[in-house]
């Protein structure tokens, strides 16, 4: 169905054009200000459902515990690093870069500074991506995933 690949916002807009078409062309009220109000009433609409919230990027820093396990299959190279959410513990980073295990078993902490670059379109995340963990801006990575275990409501994202 056609109307599964629209947007509901162009939607409200299509509506609220016709709409005010159909007002304009049968002039029952007051001409001037049935238009102003329409206009008005049109454009804050728009506003509101237009804002500009597309795209929108925030940075977020995170306390997340990590271990590192065994090298991996021969499918991805490098040793894998789990990181997980110290406030949201059903929810893991998994990374795949031999650098990264090197640097957090060196530092030998419990838990490290984690900084996302999270992006968001009108208040959904749209994506993330791990910029800086424990200082370290610049790594080699063979891949990596999210892992959400069990059934949570909770996010670090909300």
């Amino acid at each position: 169905m056609a109307l599964g690949y629209l947007e509901p916002r162009a939607l409200v807009f299509i509506c609220g054009l016709v709409v005010l078409l159909f007002l304009l062309v049968h002039r029952e009220a007051k001409g001037h200000v049935l238009l102003v109000t329409v206009l008005a009433y049109w454009a804050a609409v728009m506003f509101v459902l237009y804002r500009p919230e597309v795209g929108r990027e925030e940075l977020q820093d995170f306390k997340m515990s990590w271990c590192v396990g065994a090298k991996s299959s021969a499918a991805r190279e490098g040793a894998q690093v789990t990181l997980t959410f110290v406030d949201y513990p059903e929810h893991h980073l998994i990374e795949y870069s031999d650098e990264l295990a090197e640097h957090l078993s060196r530092n030998a902490k419990d838990w490290v500074s984690v900084k996302f670059k999270v992006t968001t379109d009108h208040g959904n995340v749209r994506g993330f991506q791990m910029i800086e963990i424990d200082g370290m801006t610049d790594w080699r990575s063979n891949g990596g995933y999210l892992h959400i275990a069990g059934g949570t409501s909770r996010s670090p994202w909300d």
